[in-house]
């Protein structure tokens, strides 16, 4: 099985990715385990997402519609914390669209949105 993840944001960037990735449900909760070119990440599905990244950056973003969240970023030149409201999150059948806000404490930093999604 594959996920597809598309992003694109305020500065005209866009990205598209697929990974092969394994998908677990244990109690609620869609778990999509994947590899990229920098190592594991973890992908959690429930009423909210989560992107749990275990590469040469470790980070975690949580993103729950209508609330601000912490997004934790580590890698050998910085550990710190940005500050993220998601906008819209929008459950599809076998995936889901985003749309969130990243700001530290300068400001807007980027306006992203996401669309992951299960392909074949």
């Amino acid at each position: 099985m594959y996920i597809e993840i598309k992003s694109s944001d305020k500065y005209g960037e866009s990205q598209r990715a697929k990974y092969r990735c394994q998908r677990e449900l244990t109690g609620g909760i869609m778990k999509y385990l994947y590899k990229d070119e920098n190592g594991e990440n973890i992908l959690l599905f429930s009423d909210k997402i989560e992107l749990i990244r275990k590469t040469e950056v470790e980070s975690r973003l949580v993103l729950e519609k209508g609330k601000e969240t912490l997004f934790s970023y580590r890698n050998e030149y910085m550990d710190t914390e940005f500050k993220v409201f998601t906008e819209k999150l929008d459950f599809l059948e076998k995936g889901a669209a985003v749309k969130y806000f990243l700001s530290d404490n300068s400001g807007l930093i980027n306006i992203i949105e996401m669309e992951i999604s299960e392909v074949e």
